[in-house]
């Protein structure tokens, strides 16, 4: 018997755009730390830390949008975590990080889609440039039809 495609779809559309996030465990002041976002939407973020925790830690987040003067603020759960494994022997050890956000503000989640769109605008006229640049390449080379 054949097995049935499965594919993995996002609730909400994700900005790639390394943010500044500053977390900490709730509960725990020892277990803080500054690092960036890997993507983001308005539902969750993934961030590389150098910790590994307990699916289901929670954790207070502070998130640095360009836009922005100051931090959105977030609580959220951690809902995966898998150890950076291709990082040469002798470096610190990382951990991507999937965190759910367990709250945050309606305004702050629209900041956070703004965001994302914006950053999709933004990479998508870099690809129209990119794409045109090659067509004018491949008609510079071009020896005609």
């Amino acid at each position: 018997m054949e097995k049935p495609i499965s594919f993995n779809f996002r609730k909400l559309i994700r900005g790639h755009l390394p943010l500044n996030v500053e977390y900490e465990i709730l509960g725990e002041e020892q277990v803080k730390g500054r690092t960036l976002s890997k993507n983001f939407s308005s539902s969750g973020i993934n961030i590389l830390i150098p910790q590994r925790l307990r699916e289901t830690t929670l954790l207070e987040l502070r998130i640095y949008l360009p836009s922005l003067p100051g931090p959105i603020s977030a609580k959220g759960k951690i809902i995966h975590q898998k150890e950076i494994d291709y990082l040469e022997r002798d470096k610190k050890v990382y951990f991507m990080t999937g965190i759910e956000f367990t709250q945050i503000s309606s305004l702050d989640k629209n900041k956070l889609m703004d965001c994302v769109i914006s950053n999709l605008r933004k990479e998508s006229e870099e690809a129209d440039i990119k794409l045109i640049n090659m067509i004018e390449n491949l008609n510079r080379e071009s020896t005609g039809f």
